[in-house]
């Protein structure tokens, strides 16, 4: 083939490549111009396709004999923790993760001491996040994998618990421990029906809810955030409750401590947000 035939085809080619680019221009103008959502619709679709996640879960079954601390900490998501009539400590870990997770995100590591520390990880990637549109800043806007864990203590368990979170609410439904120890960065605090003896919550941000909980003595501090305790009306209290900024409202019948045997402390502060004392009429399968 002569020179000149080559240069004449590579002209087409160019020419051809070319054309295509301008007519795909032209296409996206008159789409978006047609849609006002054309460029979020492309945008989170690009996106979604480059950074999409995975189902994962990952469970765990810990044996607690001679263990007399449960430490379970993590950096984000949210965590539900609930009695069963099992022997063992079970945790379901699971939710959406990148796609080049592969390693195990549950750690857990026995001390001489007889303590048991459970970390759960948030999964580590380039990619872990997904796409979508802020309508404020009229741009991108990153959003975290979820993942939510899920933690079965038995019934009988009776030692100390420690839990740590820095992002993630926290539930707690008919869980029972000797002492309860809760670090709570940013995120709410529930408790429902809980028993244990000594109860301590330091939180930064968020919401504390007690509802019909049978705990000998509070120690409930938060910065950011109302407290709100519901306490059973057979179960006598000595209040020091103080807020900076917010209200104090504690709707109890005064009973007279120095008549009981048994009586329990409430420690409560907050430095914005509200304290509520109320009374909580527990059902009888509460108590079982």
């Amino acid at each position: 083939m002569k020179k000149w035939d080559l240069k004449k085809i590579a002209l087409i080619l160019f020419a051809v490549i070319s054309i295509s680019g301008i007519l795909t221009v032209i296409s996206i103008f008159m789409a978006a111009k047609s849609n006002p959502n054309f460029a979020k619709d492309l945008v989170e679709s690009i996106g979604q396709k480059a950074t999409e996640g995975k189902d994962y879960q990952e469970t765990a079954d810990e044996d607690l004999h001679e263990i007399k601390n449960v430490v379970i900490s993590a950096t984000y998501g949210d965590i539900e923790f609930q009695a069963y009539n099992g022997p063992t400590l079970k945790i379901d870990y699971a939710g959406k993760v990148p796609k080049n997770v592969s390693t195990p995100l549950i750690r857990i590591k026995k001390e001489a001491d007889a303590t048991l520390h459970i970390e759960l990880e948030a999964p580590q990637s380039n990619s872990n996040f997904t796409f979508s549109w802020n309508e404020n800043m009229k741009g991108l806007h990153f959003s975290d994998v979820a993942l939510r864990a899920k933690v079965y203590m038995p019934k009988n368990f009776s030692e100390k618990l420690s839990v740590q979170s820095i992002n993630g609410d926290l539930h707690f439904i008919d869980i029972r421990a000797g002492q309860i120890v809760i670090a709570s960065t940013n995120g709410d605090i529930e408790l429902h029906t809980i028993q244990c003896q000594d109860l301590t919550i330091a939180m930064t941000n968020g919401e504390f809810d007690s509802e019909g909980s049978r705990i000998k003595n509070w120690n409930v501090e938060n910065v950011h955030g109302d407290l709100n305790i519901n306490i059973p009306d057979d179960m006598i209290y000595q209040f020091n409750l103080s807020t900076t900024n917010g209200l104090i409202e504690n709707t109890t019948k005064l009973k007279d401590p120095a008549a009981a045997k048994d009586v329990g402390v409430i420690n409560a502060k907050t430095v914005s947000g509200d304290i509520r004392i109320k009374k909580y009429v527990e059902d009888s399968e509460d108590r079982e």
